[in-house]
Order: C-alpha cells, then structure tokens, then sequence
C-alpha cells in the first residue's frame, strides 16, 4: 500500500479517536447540586413563560387599565421576545 493512501486513513483514524474521547467526557454525570440547580431554573423559567403575561394583566386590570392597551402591551412584549429569539439563534449560528 502505497504512503499516499495510508495518510488519510490516519488522519481520519485519529478524528475518530478525538470524537469518541470528546464523547465519552460528556458522559460523566454533573454534581447533584448543579442538577438541582438546573431543576429549580427550569421550574422558575417555565414559571415565568407561563404565568407571568397573566399575572400582568390581572394586575393592570387592577389598576384600572383598559383590557386594548394591556393585551396589546402583551403582544408587543411577545412579538419582541420572538424577535430576540430569531436574533440569538441567527448569532449563534453564525
């Protein structure tokens, strides 16, 4: 087998070995604390996707607001988040 031929093989060889090292790294398991973490952040994340809007408008209507000027601070306040979402993942996949 001719030297040219062998070359690429041990390039590639050795990607595959770096891959499978890089792998199994990740597969060591995170500190209890930093799961539990991670679980009450999801939990107050997920909180606050769900509840807050609502809890916004009840307070506004408390106030005395107009149910218009408050449903549409809402949809500006989505249509905004939505755009930064789109902004982050064009600048993360850059």
């Amino acid at each position: 087998m001719p030297a040219t031929e062998a070359h690429p093989r041990s390039r590639l060889r050795a990607v595959a070995a770096r891959y499978r090292e890089a792998r199994r790294s990740l597969d060591t398991p995170g500190s209890q604390a930093s799961r539990r973490g991670l679980d009450w952040m999801n939990f107050f994340l997920a909180d606050v996707q769900t509840g807050f809007g609502t809890f916004v408008a009840f307070y506004l209507a408390d106030l005395h607001w107009a149910k218009e000027p408050s449903g549409l601070r809402s949809q500006l306040v989505g249509l905004r988040e939505l755009s930064a979402r789109y902004r982050a993942e064009r600048w993360l996949t850059q």
